[in-house]
C-alpha cells in the first residue's frame, strides 16, 4: 500500500495529524500544515484535496461576503495603490526600529539576508534534561531587523542551548492574541545548506513544537532570544519557499533578584 504524505510539505511527519480527502479519499494534509489549522488535534475537520474543490462547485454565499467587502469601500474612495503614508514603528523587542519611515501601501514582504550571521548546534533541554540536539542550523538576519539584531547574532556561541516552554509562556505581550507578520521576524533559522543530512532532525523539531504548541528560549550575550515556528505567523508567513520554519526575536534579559 502506498504511504500517504502531506500535499503541503511532502512528508509523511506524524500520522495521526494527517487529515484524508474527506472525498476521494486519496490526499493527505497534516492539521499543522492548514492555512487555518484547528483549534486542537481532537477537532473534526472535513477537508477536500484541490481535485475534489474543483469539481464542487463554489456556493453561493461566498458572493455577498465580496459585496460585502466592497460597500464598506466604494469605488470613488478606495486608496491610490501608490499613495505614500507615514507610519510610527514601535517595538518593545530588541532590533526593530523606532523611526518614522515611508511606507507604501503595498509593503514590502520581509526576506532573510542571504548571508547567515551565525551557523551552529541547538541543544535542547526539557525539564532540565537533553530534549534533542540540533546540528548545523543557521541563523538569517530579516530584511526588516535592524543593526542590534546584527551586533547580537555574531555573539552567538557555538552551541546555543534552549530550554523548551510551553508557547504561552514566552509569547510577548506585544503580540497579544493575534498572529505576527513579518514584521516582527528578527532571525530566521535554516538547516544549514552544507549539513542538508540534518534537514530530518530540524523537521520533526519544528513539527512537534507545533504539534505540542512549545517555543524555546535561550540565554544569549545581552538579551534573550526567543524562538517560535511559523504556524504562529500570519497565513501568508508561515511558509518560506514552501517550507515551515524557526523563527526568532530577542528580548531584554530579565533581571533576577
Amino acid at each position: 500500500m502506498k504511504k500517504q504524505v502531506c500535499l503541503q510539505c511532502g512528508d509523511i511527519g506524524f500520522k495521526t495529524d494527517l487529515i484524508h480527502c474527506a472525498k476521494c479519499s486519496n490526499h493527505s494534509i497534516h492539521r499543522y500544515c492548514m492555512d487555518v489549522m484547528p483549534k486542537n488535534k481532537h477537532e473534526s475537520v472535513l477537508w477536500l484535496c484541490d481535485d475534489c474543490e474543483k469539481e464542487k462547485k463554489l456556493p453561493d454565499k461566498s458572493l455577498p461576503r465580496k459585496t460585502k467587502l466592497k460597500e464598506k469601500i466604494p469605488i470613488d474612495q478606495e486608496p491610490n495603490k501608490n499613495q505614500e503614508k507615514i507610519q510610527n514603528f514601535s517595538n518593545p523587542l530588541i532590533g526593530f526600529r523606532k523611526v518614522q519611515s515611508l511606507v507604501h501601501e503595498s509593503d514590502v514582504i520581509a526576506m532573510p539576508l542571504i548571508r547567515s550571521l551565525w551557523t551552529g548546534n541547538f541543544l535542547i533541554l526539557h525539564n532540565k534534561s537533553i530534549y534533542k540536539s540540533v546540528d548545523g542550523i543557521s541563523a538569517f538576519m530579516s530584511s526588516k531587523a535592524c543593526e542590534k539584531v546584527h551586533k547580537e547574532a555574531v555573539l552567538f556561541k557555538q552551541e546555543l542551548k534552549f530550554e523548551l516552554f510551553p508557547k504561552s509562556v514566552l509569547w510577548p505581550k506585544k503580540f497579544g492574541n493575534s498572529e505576527p507578520s513579518d514584521d516582527n521576524i528578527a532571525l530566521y533559522f535554516f538547516p544549514s545548506l552544507l549539513q542538508k543530512q540534518n534537514e530530518g532532525i530540524y523537521d520533526c523539531l519544528v513539527f512537534e513544537m507545533i504539534r505540542d504548541d512549545l517555543a524555546m528560549m535561550a540565554s544569549v550575550e545581552n538579551a534573550e532570544l526567543l524562538v517560535f515556528t511559523s504556524m504562529d505567523l500570519a497565513p501568508r508567513f508561515k511558509r518560506f519557499q514552501g517550507q515551515l520554519f524557526l523563527w526568532g526575536v530577542l528580548r531584554k534579559k530579565k533581571t533576577r533578584h
